[in-house]
């Protein structure tokens, strides 16, 4: 018989070792309460823990100052308390790299048709740098393009939403 079968069999015997093992667990946390309410009664100070566990807990500092003056998660922005704030002045902000893209001679919706691949996939955005296309090359293989790369002795010049733009020998 398979396990489903056992199980529909003694269904009774899982159910009972379930609430056996549950109402263990349950008198052992009543019996530790109880235990704990008879023994501090009678004092009115709070129980000392040992040696060891006192020293180790007091070495560490429990807070969340070290992530946030770290910010693991922006290294740009620098620490999130105000404790150590660098000074941000207009020229300290890093400018962004514009992406040099040779003049092409026709990036018109009327250029002719590549019969060199096929685009399967175009992620075009407004910085020319993200964009990225899914070019089959006619091999069966896809590679994923940026502007400049070569596939297929074509380079890739431009991109849009709806078409991809290569360049061989000028043309």
């Amino acid at each position: 018989m398979g396990l489903d079968a056992q199980l529909k069999r003694w269904w009774w015997a899982v159910v009972a070792s379930m609430i056996a093992v549950t109402a263990l667990l349950q008198a052992a946390g009543v019996g530790r309460m109880v235990a704990a309410a008879l023994t501090s009664a009678g004092s009115t100070e709070a129980p000392k823990l040992p040696p060891s566990k006192a020293a180790a807990s007091s070495d560490r500092e429990r807070s969340g100052a070290p992530i946030l003056a770290r910010n693991i998660f922006d290294s740009q922005t620098g620490p999130l308390d105000d404790s150590a704030k660098p000074a941000v002045s207009a020229s300290a902000t890093p400018e962004p790299v514009p992406v040099e893209i040779p003049p092409v001679g026709d990036l018109s919706e009327d250029a002719p048709a590549c019969d060199t691949g096929k685009v399967v996939l175009i992620s075009a955005s407004d910085d020319p740098s993200w964009s990225f296309a899914a070019i089959d090359d006619g091999t069966g293989k896809t590679q994923l393009r940026r502007n400049g790369q070569e596939i297929g002795g074509y380079t890739v010049r431009a991109m849009a939403w709806n078409r991809v733009w290569l360049e061989q020998a000028g043309k």
